[in-house]
């Protein structure tokens, strides 16, 4: 079968909005393979699980990372699903590694927003990467994603706290702190807004650098969705001596080593496609 392409089209929408939809871009079956994930994960939470419930308590907001090694559904989704492909068209990348799982939960009426920040300032990664944002249920635009356009190319702004559904800064850095993020929801106007309604199936790929929030989840069911990270041959690991700094702490890299490993599995070259393909 051939491999899934993304249009040019969809290329300069990534490059120059920091964040693109694709329609239809993964088949009922991976999605009720990610469903199950999921429910394999909340069942059997791993060392980085947390519960991000407002500190106003009500419905409840949970979350997990790096977990593929013992979710094997995980693992077929990253090795052999056409999202490696995808993120790599994308990227324009010749190779593709994945570096990390990360689920979300919010319940039926969750209050707790997600506030806005961009995923860079919390990873002690340089270099070519992306999200790749799975919703496994129906997502009206108002719970979905919300991107500043463009906000890739800007500066990077100071991480935000996201514990109790907080929307706070972390302690500041030495140095020079960047600035907060603009609060881009409350300026209507000046900053220009992307959001899509989302099916299962649909796969949101942004850029690391955009500036993204979400609301919370108004819907009258579960909200479940998948942050999927993947690099290409350019990243490294950039050691951060920072109280925010994400990666997992048993990575084994040195600092400005590429990230390939037994923890980072090559999953897609352009010249070969999926490795694990056949």
């Amino acid at each position: 079968m051939p491999e899934p392409r993304v249009s040019e089209a969809e290329i300069a929408a990534y490059e120059r909005d920091g964040a693109v939809c694709l329609r239809g871009a993964l088949a009922p079956a991976w999605i009720e393979l990610l469903d199950r994930g999921v429910e394999r994960n909340i069942a059997r939470p791993g060392p980085w699980f947390t519960d991000f419930t407002g500190a106003d308590g009500g419905a409840r907001c949970i979350k997990d990372d790096f977990c593929w090694t013992w979710i094997p559904e995980y693992e077929d989704f990253a090795r052999r699903s056409p999202c490696a492909a995808l993120v790599g068209e994308l990227m324009r990348a010749r190779e593709v590694c994945f570096i990390e799982d990360q689920y979300f939960q919010k319940a039926a009426g969750a209050a707790t927003p997600t506030p806005w920040h961009q995923d860079q300032s919390y990873y002690e990664v340089a270099g070519d990467w992306c999200v790749a944002w799975v919703p496994l249920n129906p997502v009206a635009a108002e719970d979905s994603l919300r991107f500043v356009a463009g906000s890739h190319r800007g500066p990077l702004y100071l991480p935000q706290d996201f514990t109790g559904g907080g929307g706070g800064p972390h302690i500041t850095p030495p140095g020079p702190a960047p600035p907060p993020p603009p609060a881009a929801a409350g300026e209507p106007g000046r900053w220009p807004i992307l959001a899509w309604a989302m099916q299962p199936g649909d796969l949101l790929v942004f850029h690391p650098r955009t500036l993204h929030a979400n609301a919370g989840n108004r819907a009258p069911h579960r909200s479940r969705r998948l942050s999927l990270r993947w690099v290409a041959e350019s990243a490294r690991y950039v050691r951060k001596p920072l109280p925010w700094a994400t990666f997992r702490p048993d990575h084994g890299l040195v600092d400005g080593q590429r990230i390939l490993g037994e923890l980072f599995p090559l999953v897609w070259t352009r010249a070969a496609g999926l490795l694990a393909a056949g």
